[in-house]
């Protein structure tokens, strides 16, 4: 059928939505509709196909956002186009827009009930917004589809860590290991379970699996030096795990104040002090590192310089007992300097009443001044006696 009165048409892209603007025009042509219609949906598929292939790319250069933008058009424009929705979704977890990613990936797995990889995306997502439970019956959804799905046993295991079931995360992180054994972020997840459960040459084990798989990780190794240090007292392999995490990261203030830290627990104070001044220049209001570069100062009998870091500390956390105990140990056995160290420590009990070699050493000071009355009981003494 022709008609007198026609329409052309152009093609605008706004907001990743095709606008079809017909306009009027003045000679006349054959008008059939259906074509019409035929020939729009044939543009908005090559546009979608040629945007897909360019956030394809962007995706797997890691331009996470400039990928999500094209994927996100394409999915206004194809609304039954999986791929677009959960690579959306995955763009999203990437930039850890979490509760952004939960559509698309809903509707990714809404398309095709069999995705992994989305049901893995969303149970990441959940857990990532600390959704804990939904985290758990994604994961458990992913294992209806894969019942041998590493990445499921190992969110599964995560989540029950955070709950605080380390027994059933430390079952659930076995089974991931069992599945995929070259999980270094499991293995991980397995060393801090057997650590809150106290098995800790088991979490020893563990961390150090994670390290030969990623010996890059310096916050691997820091976790390694930790259970070394903390809980085993094996101050040498602590000092081992700490030094190379500095290796790989050497901006990393915690990493510099633990090597420092351990040097003070070997009793190795002069190669203590440029770990130690190094994580104060990295994190200069980390009151840790001064408390310690104090004591480091006060063991190689260097107490003025003592006494400032000490006074340093002290100006940066007023409410902390830390620092007036340093102070105090410093004119105790430094400088026999009794009446200070009495005043120091009184002021720390007043802080921390329960610090049991503060109270000894309250005592010996009164006592080394003959004030034999007030160092039975020095807590209980008025602040100037």
């Amino acid at each position: 059928m022709t008609a007198s009165l026609h329409y052309t048409f152009r093609i605008l892209v706004k907001a990743g939505v095709f606008l079809l603007v017909f306009q009027r025009t003045a000679f006349t042509v054959s008008a059939h509709p259906p074509r019409l219609q035929k020939a729009t949906a044939s543009i908005s598929s090559a546009y979608a196909s040629d945007l897909l292939a360019q956030a394809d790319a962007a995706f797997d250069q890691e331009r996470y956002n400039e990928a999500a933008d094209a994927y996100r058009q394409v999915f206004l424009i194809d609304p039954s186009n999986r791929h677009a929705a959960s690579r959306l979704g995955w763009c999203y977890n990437e930039q850890k827009r979490y509760a952004e990613a939960e559509w698309p990936l809903k509707d990714a797995v809404r398309l095709d009930p069999s995705d992994e990889k989305s049901r893995a995306e969303l149970g990441f997502a959940y857990r990532r917004m600390e959704r804990f439970q939904e985290a758990a019956e994604a994961y458990h959804d992913l294992l209806t589809v894969n019942p041998n799905s590493a990445t499921a046993y190992y969110g599964l295991g995560w989540i029950h860590n955070e709950r605080g079931e380390f027994r059933d995360g430390i079952n659930s992180l076995l089974e991931a290991l069992r599945l995929d054994p070259w999980r270094a972020e499991a293995y991980r997840e397995l060393g801090y379970a057997y650590r809150q459960e106290r098995r800790y040459r088991e979490a020893v084990e563990a961390y150090t699996r994670a390290v030969l798989i990623e010996p890059n990780d310096a916050s691997l190794l820091r976790s390694l030096g930790d259970v070394y240090f903390s809980d085993l007292k094996q101050y040498d392999k602590a000092l081992e795990a700490y030094k190379k995490s500095v290796e790989l990261d050497p901006k990393n203030a915690t990493a510099q104040y633990k090597v420092g830290w351990t040097l003070n627990e070997l009793a190795r104070f002069d190669e203590a002090v440029a770990p130690l001044m190094g994580s104060i220049q990295l994190a200069p209001d980390e009151v840790e590192a001064y408390n310690e570069l104090g004591y480091t100062y006060r063991r190689l009998q260097q107490s003025e310089s003592a006494i400032d870091i000490f006074n340093t500390s002290l100006k940066m956390n007023p409410d902390s007992a830390v620092p007036h105990f340093g102070l105090a140990d410093v004119y105790f056995y430094n400088l026999q300097r009794y009446e200070e160290a009495i005043d120091q420590y009184r002021a720390g009990l007043r802080i921390n009443p329960k610090d049991g070699d503060a109270l000894r050493n309250l005592g010996a000071a009164l006592n080394a001044l003959a004030k034999y009355d007030g160092a039975i009981d020095p807590v209980e003494l008025p602040p100037n006696r």
